[in-house]
């Protein structure tokens, strides 16, 4: 998933983690705040639906373009998380997701709090921040 790396040219979302116990609890696989994202619909809680790539793997539900779908916050490959749309029955990290903001691996097993991108055409600025 290096291409959509290669198309992020503006700061993306920042996921914050407030305090110790917030830290914790993320390690424990619990939620993930997203917030000042510029496509409003990506903001807010995701909690751990699944473990991907020996990472949780997070996801929301939200309206987008008139319809519902499925948020989904994941680690690709052991060097980029994403948030993307996935489609209903297939794995993250392929050619059928809509990626909307990226952001490197800090090596935490967690989503980085900041430095996302926004994916130009489908990510909107300012990026989120996840807590």
């Amino acid at each position: 998933w290096t291409l959509a790396s290669s198309y992020a040219t503006q700061p993306g979302p920042i996921c914050l983690r407030n305090g110790v116990a917030r830290l914790d609890s993320a390690r424990r696989n619990d939620k993930v705040h997203v917030e000042r994202a510029g496509l409003d619909a990506v903001n807010g809680v995701y909690e751990r639906a699944d473990q991907w790539d020996g990472v949780g793997l997070y996801t929301k539900r939200a309206f987008w373009n008139g319809t519902i779908v499925t948020f989904t916050l994941f680690r690709s490959e052991r060097c980029r998380w994403f948030i993307s749309i996935v489609p209903y029955g297939r794995n993250p990290g392929s050619n059928t997701d809509t990626d909307l903001y990226t952001a490197e691996d800090v090596g935490t097993n967690l989503p980085p709090q900041v430095q996302w991108k926004s994916i130009p055409g489908f990510g909107k600025e300012p990026p989120p921040i996840c807590s």
